[in-house]
């Protein structure tokens, strides 16, 4: 599914007139990784780095290159570098959550699981026991979207459903 939505926001930048994405990987899948390349996507790999807070000051100077009007992470994991690095550069920040949401900040660590949580200034969620969970948890009602995952069949491939609205920059994508 991961590779989808990459694939989705890829489909969308890339259209006539749309913005050049880039991504920021996090773990290691070079055959994606030359495959989004060959699409003529920037793509940086930070997870050879065995420091957080490298890893932050490796996205922050990536994403700086060329600001963003939006920063989207597709884990959850990586949603406090989202998060921060957005509040830095002064651009919306979204997160992601996925299942029932307390699985993932869980999975985080009492700390990790609330920064993941708390930093983005919008989380999309996958599921609606997510969202449910994120309120229980703090985070204000105003600031989680319920993102129902579908795709149309055309022809042999899957694509989005509907049209994107333009960006005036770039769109990044931490991965």
């Amino acid at each position: 599914m991961v590779e989808r939505n990459v694939s989705s926001i890829i489909f969308y930048a890339r259209s006539p007139g749309g913005s050049r994405p880039s991504i920021v990987v996090f773990g290691s899948r070079r055959i994606l990784e030359e495959k989004i390349r060959g699409l003529g996507v920037c793509v940086t790999g930070v997870g050879n780095q065995s420091s957080r807070l490298k890893r932050l000051f490796t996205v922050l100077k990536e994403v700086r290159r060329d600001p963003p009007d939006v920063l989207q992470s597709q884990h959850f994991f990586a949603n406090s570098y989202v998060g921060l690095v957005a509040r830095l550069l002064q651009v919306s920040g979204i997160g992601a959550m996925r299942n029932n949401g307390c699985s993932e900040v869980n999975a985080s660590g009492l700390f990790g699981g609330w920064l993941n949580l708390h930093l983005p200034s919008i989380m999309a969620a996958n599921s609606q026991m997510a969202v449910e969970y994120a309120v229980t948890q703090g985070v204000p009602a105003s600031r989680l979207y319920f993102c129902q995952t579908w795709w149309i069949r055309s022809g042999s491939n899957l694509r989005p459903p509907l049209q994107r609205d333009r960006l005036s920059s770039s769109p990044w994508v931490v991965w």
